[in-house]
């Protein structure tokens, strides 16, 4: 379980944290092993969750409408799709913890791997017990918008999604 507990600890999102403050969020998170090849979640599925990954490799799909383009030549091209791997100590499923919609993306486990999950609510509360949290919440955002690769309204979808988080963050400041 030590091992568990430093991959948990090692997401980008914890960075700022003290250990104790991450001891008590790490009581609260349940762990689940999925097999190579297995789907975590589907798009449209519920986005109840956030998901670090512990031990293993996930791949995420995004595709934004119009989700299949054409090329030059007539044929379909996979410029509208969005593909990630995510390593251990990464989080994914991050748009559940601002608008609790449902999922954007497909989360497939590549290897055999082991990925802690934490409630939304659990991670909602968490965040407003520590709300020094939040500019690492803002920080995974900017850094996944700069490197986005779809569409349009998937880039205004992140954007909105990183006001939401900016506002949370402002309001932590101010307390």
């Amino acid at each position: 379980m030590d091992q568990t507990f430093q991959l948990f600890s090692e997401c980008v999102l914890f960075r700022h944290l003290e250990h104790r403050e991450i001891e008590a969020l790490f009581t609260r998170v349940r762990i689940r092993d999925f097999a190579a090849s297995e789907t975590i979640f589907v798009i449209g599925s519920p986005a109840d969750s956030v998901m670090i990954v512990l031990r293993g490799t996930v791949q995420s799909s995004v595709t934004s409408p119009p989700a299949i383009l054409l090329n030059q030549s007539g044929s379909p091209s996979t410029a509208g799709i969005g593909r990630g791997r995510i390593a251990p100590s990464e989080i994914f499923g991050e748009i559940a913890l601002l608008d609790g919609s449902a999922r954007s993306a497909d989360a497939i486990a590549i290897t055999n791997c082991s990925v802690a999950i934490v409630d939304r609510h659990d991670m909602l509360a968490f965040l407003e017990q520590n709300p020094g949290a939040w500019q690492d919440v803002v920080s995974v955002l900017r850094e996944r918008l700069r490197h986005m690769g779809v569409g349009r309204e998937a880039r205004q979808q992140y954007v909105d999604l990183m006001e939401i988080a900016l506002m949370h963050e402002e309001r932590a400041r101010m307390r």
